[in-house]
């Protein structure tokens, strides 16, 4: 898995309102369960971080026998304008080994990392500068 990698093409649905992701890896552990989890702007913030949350629902994905995957997500509003009250763009995204082949849905895992969740792959820093979503109008 050391010589793992991935692409992943983010975007903004024609509406605004979205956000999409589209991942593909290749050269991690073969037949594994994997997990993709976010994180926004305040899970950095030193004077009240939050905990990442999963990338969409389901955030699970197995690779093959060869050890590649590929994941899709598309979730409401994640790229608010910076500069709106209480925006909370995500700003990165993890790639996350289950050695114990379970998903804990939007938790982390069972014990946290190093535990029974091992960090692969992330972005190299805060990303999706240049993109921006709005919110869907109330009902």
């Amino acid at each position: 898995w050391m010589r793992a990698s991935g692409t992943l093409e983010a975007g903004v649905t024609p509406d605004g309102r979205a956000g999409t992701f589209d991942f593909a890896f290749s050269a991690l552990v073969p037949d594994s369960v994997y997990t993709v989890m976010s994180l926004r702007a305040r899970d950095l913030d030193p004077a009240g971080p939050t905990r990442p949350g999963p990338l969409g629902v389901p955030n699970v994905f197995v690779t093959d026998a060869d050890g590649s995957g590929r994941y899709r997500a598309t979730l409401p509003n994640p790229f608010p304008d910076p500069d709106l009250p209480g925006a909370n763009r995500i700003v990165n995204v993890v790639v996350l080994w289950m050695s114990y082949q379970r998903s804990y849905g939007g938790a982390i895992g069972e014990f946290g990392l190093g535990g029974d969740i091992h960090a692969h792959l992330k972005l190299r820093g805060p990303s999706f500068q240049d993109l921006r979503t709005t919110a869907a109008p109330p009902p």
